[in-house]
């Protein structure tokens, strides 16, 4: 009986583990993208401007105390740096098509995209 218990505890935890492992070497994967490719980018900190709603869903974070205010800086300051290299680089005169083209172009310069429950840890 012992043997046949210790046999089903050696197979439940190799069924967990066959579970867990794979999503923790995506994650690792993507992570290891992110810091090859955008770690030499400089994260600036920011204050919220209330005017804009990326500042007010990072707010959001913050107030719910999701994120540190230090993560919500940072996330302030990046998405503040993106819309003023739009405002920089795409010409609001053209289509609607071109100006979203050109935004998204400097959004992926930017921005590594990675999936996250929260929308400031993902643009801190």
């Amino acid at each position: 009986m012992k043997a046949l218990l210790k046999i089903l505890t050696i197979q439940i935890s190799l069924i967990i583990l066959s579970i867990i492992i794979p999503p923790a070497i995506q994650t690792s994967a993507k992570w290891i993208n992110y810091h090859l490719f955008f770690s030499d980018k400089e994260s600036i900190a920011g204050e919220k401007d209330p005017t804009l709603l990326s500042h007010r869903m990072i707010s959001f974070d913050k107030e719910n105390n999701i994120i540190t205010s230090e993560t919500a800086a940072l996330a302030y300051g990046n998405t503040l740096k993106y819309l003023h290299s739009v405002r920089a680089k795409c010409n609001p005169n053209v289509k609607t098509t071109n100006f979203l083209e050109c935004a998204n172009n400097i959004l992926g310069d930017n921005f590594y995209y990675h999936q996250s429950p929260m929308v400031s840890l993902a643009w801190a």
